[in-house]
C-alpha cells in the first residue's frame, strides 16, 4: 500500500511541475491544452523511468547469473513502462503474452526458488 501511495504522490508531484512548465512555456498555449501536454509529458517521463529501471534490473540479474524466473518477473514492469511511454499495444502485448505463458508453464519466481532449495 505504501508503494502505491508513494507512486501516486510522485505522479502528482511530477504532473504539477509539468503543468507549471507547460503554462509558463513560450509560445503561450491555452490552459486546457497545457494540462494535456503536461499529462503526456508526465506519462512519457514516468513510463521511461519504469521501463529503464526494469531493463537495467533484467541486465543486472543476467550479469549476476541470477535465475531466469527473476528476469521474467521483471517483464511486467517493463511492459507497464512501455505502455506508459508509448501505447504500442502490439509489442507490449506480445511481450506480456510470452512472459505470462512462460510463467504459467514453468512457474514464477517463488516456485523457482522453492524448487532450488
Amino acid at each position: 500500500m505504501r508503494t502505491i501511495l508513494a507512486l501516486t504522490f510522485l505522479f502528482l508531484l511530477v504532473f504539477c511541475i509539468m503543468v507549471l512548465v507547460a503554462i509558463n512555456c513560450e509560445p503561450r498555449v491555452p490552459t486546457a491544452q497545457a494540462i494535456g501536454l503536461a499529462l503526456e509529458w508526465t506519462r512519457h517521463l514516468l513510463g521511461g523511468v519504469v521501463a529503464s529501471a526494469a531493463a537495467i534490473g533484467m541486465l543486472l540479474t543476467a550479469a549476476g547469473h541470477g535465475p531466469f524466473q527473476r528476469q521474467v518477473m521483471l517483464t511486467f514492469p517493463l511492459f507497464g513502462g512501455l505502455l506508459l511511454f508509448d501505447a504500442n499495444w502490439g509489442l507490449s502485448l506480445a511481450l506480456a503474452a510470452v512472459a505470462s505463458i512462460w510463467m504459467f508453464r514453468f512457474g514464477g519466481a517463488a516456485s523457482g526458488t522453492a524448487a532450488q532449495s
